[in-house]
């Protein structure tokens, strides 16, 4: 959470370096403040020294942002080779206390594949992703909270695009769940096939069943292939919808947020400033990108948890 606040406050920040610049111009061409309750126009060495104290915080800021995000990526990865490792013993334990009758009807093959390829996608979707994923959406919290409280007019105009963005990532998740759970049961078949070859080699290559062996491995891969490109298909959707999204919001923004700077230009305290404008679109932004970001790791999520289903079924028998 704490990583995820500094992007505002930096933003934050910048706009008041922005608000340094505008007013310390200003007084270099003898106009008046951009506001007009502040009479007070800084001068050249005060100016210098606010946007050195302003740089000095954002170092800070970055210097503690580093050790967060260390320890959190440290404490995740730990966690999910800790719980890998549990599973692993635990799915080796369920599969060899199963009778005899049982394996009939299951390739022995497959669980090598379980073993190695789905405990890893598992491992992947509990590991650091998690901790980025939480980041990101704490990103997106603290940024919106922070450009309602500097301009929330602007600020609704901008999050006109966030139930799309919410309601297509929730869709798309929800669909590539699905499709990876049947992608994985097809490479693990492929995977027994392959396993089993490989053992018989001698005895395959005596009766010369080299291709035939191929061919039916060939024929477990194209289902897996099938899933894979659709849920490529399905990625890559989603993440163009997202991202127009986005654009879209920036246009937006800066048409809106222009408007009010100009329509308010001649009270004597205007809500909307350039500062105002920079630290509202920044933040929206991040927090549309940080929304964006996320699809990736609900992706991996979703391989986790069509892993998991697989192998949680074999561990719970």
């Amino acid at each position: 959470m704490l990583s995820g606040a500094a992007l505002p406050t930096i933003m934050v920040l910048f706009g008041n370096i922005l608000d340094a610049f505008v007013d310390h111009h200003r007084m270099q061409k003898n106009l008046t403040s951009f506001d007009p309750a502040d009479s007070n126009l800084i001068s050249k060495e005060d100016f210098l020294s606010q946007v050195a104290n302003m740089c000095l915080y954002i170092t800070i800021i970055g210097c503690i942002v580093f050790c967060f995000n260390y320890l959190m990526v440290s404490f995740f990865s730990m966690a999910a080779a800790n719980q890998a490792f549990k599973i692993r013993c635990m799915f080796m334990k369920s599969v060899l206390r199963q009778d005899i009758g049982w394996f009939d009807t299951h390739q022995t093959g497959d669980f090598a594949s379980r073993l190695t390829g789905d405990l890893s996608r598992i491992q992947d979707g509990i590991g650091e992703k998690v901790g980025m994923c939480i980041s990101f959406l704490c990103t997106t919290i603290f940024c919106v909270c922070t450009a309602l409280y500097y301009g929330w007019k602007l600020t609704l105009v901008c999050l006109c695009i966030m139930p799309i963005l919410s309601i297509a990532m929730g869709i798309i998740s929800k669909i590539q769940a699905a499709v990876s759970g049947d992608e994985l049961q097809a490479y693990g078949a492929a995977g027994a096939v392959a396993e089993e070859v490989l053992s018989s080699i001698r005895t395959v290559a005596a009766f010369g069943g080299e291709k035939k062996e191929i061919e039916r491995y060939n024929n477990c891969l194209i289902p897996a292939s099938k899933k894979g490109i659709k849920r490529g298909l399905l990625t890559s959707i989603g993440a163009g919808l997202i991202w127009f999204c986005i654009y879209a919001g920036y246009a937006l923004a800066f048409w809106y947020g222009v408007k009010l700077i100009v329509d308010e230009k001649d009270q004597e305290v205007p809500e909307y400033k350039p500062s105002t404008l920079v630290i509202v679109f920044f933040n929206v932004m991040l927090g549309a990108m940080g929304v964006g970001q996320t699809a990736p790791y609900f992706e991996a999520f979703a391989l986790a948890r069509g892993a998991a289903s697989k192998v949680f079924s074999i561990i719970e028998r």
